[in-house]
Parts: structure tokens; sequence; C-alpha cells
């Protein structure tokens, strides 16, 4: 496989200590910013997918450096850039992701941004799988902060593709996650949250966790403390994780 950006990938797969190979670049003719950075398994059969979508304060590259414990893992990990915020107009809102939280299903704009953002993820997940030795079983969606509550409606809204979804902090909203059910299918979320710092758990987030699971989701729920480095509790919390899901069927609600 050819990089797309050969220099730009050969670049970040040294930043972030990796062989070459295992790092490209391709670009999507889609709306938005299109380029995505990837980061192959090292395994040689079908391995996982982890699709990544970053806070509006990281870039992809900066994302992907917090979450490097992940590269352990013989798992596909991509972090587009476009869709983590301030990308797509809200008619007047600051960003997607941290202003979605005020408002509803029947805003227009929401409706928009929601739809466009989607185009552009949709096109993205495409090319990962015509580009990847992918475990169709095992494809995940992560949303950090600002980007989760988007990651979540995604991934629930694509169940028939996505066995699980992974939140770092942001808002969930299960009243707007409801517009967009599919009949029985209900993927496990894990969702993080730290006692203290820019993942801080609060007591609204505790209840749209009983929410998810009243709307028959399982869902595993962490709260972390705030010793070692930032990122690295909840990358193993991740990694486990995701050793435990891969491969398992999604679960079908009653």
């Amino acid at each position: 496989m050819k990089h797309a950006e050969g220099t730009s990938a050969v670049v970040d797969a040294l930043r972030l200590g990796l062989e070459p190979e295992r790092v490209y670049r391709f670009t999507s003719q889609l709306t938005l910013h299109p380029e995505t950075l990837t980061i192959r398994s090292g395994a040689s059969q079908e391995a996982p997918l982890l699709i990544c979508l970053h806070p509006p304060r990281l870039t992809e590259f900066q994302f992907a450096q917090r979450m490097r414990e992940l590269m352990e893992l013989d798992v596909h990990l991509a972090f587009p850039r476009g869709l983590h915020a301030h990308e797509v107009d809200l008619g007047g809102a600051c960003s997607v992701g941290y202003a979605w939280c005020h408002y509803t299903g029947d805003n227009p704009s929401f409706r928009q941004s929601l739809s466009m953002a989607s185009v552009h993820l949709e096109g993205i997940v495409n090319r990962l799988l015509e580009d990847l030795q992918v475990d169709r079983r095992s494809i995940y969606l992560l949303g950090s902060e600002g980007s989760s509550l988007f990651a979540t409606i995604y991934a629930v809204a694509h169940s028939e593709t996505f066995a699980g979804t992974v939140s770092l902090g942001g808002n969930l909203l299960p009243e707007v996650l409801a517009d967009f059910l599919p009949e029985k299918r209900r993927i496990p979320f894990l969702c993080i949250h730290t006692r203290r710092g820019r993942h801080r758990i609060t007591e609204r987030d505790r209840k749209h966790v009983d929410d998810l699971r009243s709307m028959g989701f399982p869902v595993d729920f962490e709260t972390l403390g705030s010793d070692g480095p930032p990122w690295e509790n909840e990358a193993a919390l991740i990694m486990s994780w995701l050793s435990q899901k891969a491969g398992i069927p999604l679960v079908q609600s009653d």
C-alpha cells in the first residue's frame, strides 16, 4: 500500500516510534477536511478496527500520541480529521460536540450537521474496509470529550457495522440517541470518566448511564482517579475492554 502523503506518514511513524509501513494517511473526496491518519495492526490476520474521533483541542496526530498505548494491541487504529469540532455550522453554535449538548434532535442545524458528519465518516469507514484486513465482527468507534455525542449517535444508528462504542468524557444525551435507535440491536458501551480533571464525572453523567441501560444498552461504566499520567489509565481500560469484546456478537434487545 502506498502512502497517500508519503513524507508526512513517515514523519508520523518516526514521531510515534513505529515502523513506517505501519502508518499512512489517505484522503477521501468528501466535504470537511478529508485526511485520515491510519496505523495498521502488526497482526497478519484480520484485526479489529478502532476509529478514534478526537476532541476539538487536539489534532488527530496529537490524539494518536495520547492513545499510543493502544498500539500495543493488534488493532487497526484510524484518526479522522474533520469530525472533532468547528468544521460544521450549527447555526451560530461554536463547535460540533460541545455545542450539540445544547440542541435537541428537532433543531434543523443539528440535523444538517449530523448528516454532513455522517456522510464524511461513512466514506472513511468504507475506505478503511477496502484498504485493511478488518475483522468485520470487531469494528469500534471511540469519541473523546466533544466528539463523544457524535460517535455514540453514529455507532448506534449503524449498529449493523459497529460492535461497540467508547466514550471518554463528553455528553451522551440518551434522549437524542433515542431518535436513532434500530429496532432491536443494542451495541455495548464503554463510558470512562475521572473524579477530577478534564473527564470529570457529574451526576448528569451517572443519570445518562442509567438511562442508556434502561434503553437496553449493555454499559460498562468506569470512573478513574487522577493517579498516573493523563490518558494512561484510559488507554489501559480501552485495551482491556476491546480484548474482552473482540469477536463477540452484538447484543439483541428483548
